[in-house]
C-alpha cells in the first residue's frame, strides 16, 4: 500500500512540475492516420502473417497537466487472404510539449477490444478478443490548430482463441487541435 501511496505522490509532483510545459498543448486533439500492421493472428484463425494497411482515428482529451484520455480506433486488412481487423482502445496518455520547439513526444497504454474477421475462400471466421497497446510517438506543431504526426510505435497485444498474438502498428498522419 505503501508503495502506491509514493507513486501517486510522484505523479502528483511530476504534473506539477511539468504544468508549464501543458501550456502548450491544446485542450482536445483529433488525428487521422494511415496505419501498417504486422501481426501473427495464431491457429484457429489460420497460419500466416498479416501485413496490411488501414487508417487509424485517435481522440485525446486533457484531465491533468501533461496527461489525457485517448481513444483510439483502427482498422486494417490483410495483405495475404481477405481478412480485416478492428481495435477500439481507451486509456492515458502523457503528452510533453518541448518549450521553444515544435517537437511533442508522447506514450500512451490503451486498452479495449479487437474484431477480426478472415476468409479463406470456403472457411471464413469472425472473433472478438481482448486488445492491449503500448507505445509512443512524436508530434510536430505547425499551428495552434495543426500538426503532423511523423511516427506513432506500437506494440499491439491481441488474444484471440485463448492463444495470444504480437503486433508491431507503425503510424503516421495528421493532427487538427480545438
Amino acid at each position: 500500500m505503501k508503495n502506491y501511496i509514493r507513486l501517486a505522490i510522484l505523479a502528483l509532483m511530476l504534473g506539477l512540475t511539468l504544468g508549464p510545459a501543458r501550456a502548450q498543448v491544446p485542450a482536445v486533439e483529433g488525428t487521422v492516420d494511415y496505419s501498417f500492421l504486422n501481426t501473427w493472428p495464431g491457429h484457429g484463425l489460420g497460419s500466416y502473417h498479416t501485413n496490411g494497411g488501414g487508417g487509424q482515428f485517435t481522440v485525446s482529451l486533457p484531465f491533468a497537466p501533461v496527461v489525457g484520455l485517448t481513444a483510439d480506433l483502427q482498422g486494417s486488412s490483410g495483405s495475404k487472404y481477405t481478412n480485416s481487423l478492428f481495435t477500439y482502445t481507451f486509456g492515458p496518455r502523457v503528452k510533453f510539449a518541448i518549450p521553444e520547439t515544435i517537437f511533442e513526444p508522447f506514450v500512451e497504454a490503451l486498452f479495449g477490444g479487437a474484431t477480426i474477421n478472415a476468409n479463406s475462400g470456403n472457411y471464413g471466421v469472425s472473433r472478438n478478443a481482448f486488445a492491449m497497446l503500448y507505445g509512443g510517438g512524436l508530434d510536430l506543431r505547425l499551428s495552434s490548430h495543426f500538426a503532423v504526426r511523423p511516427f506513432q510505435l506500437d506494440y499491439e497485444y491481441t488474444n484471440f482463441t485463448s492463444q495470444h498474438q504480437n503486433g508491431f502498428r507503425y503510424q503516421a498522419g495528421v493532427q487538427i487541435r480545438f
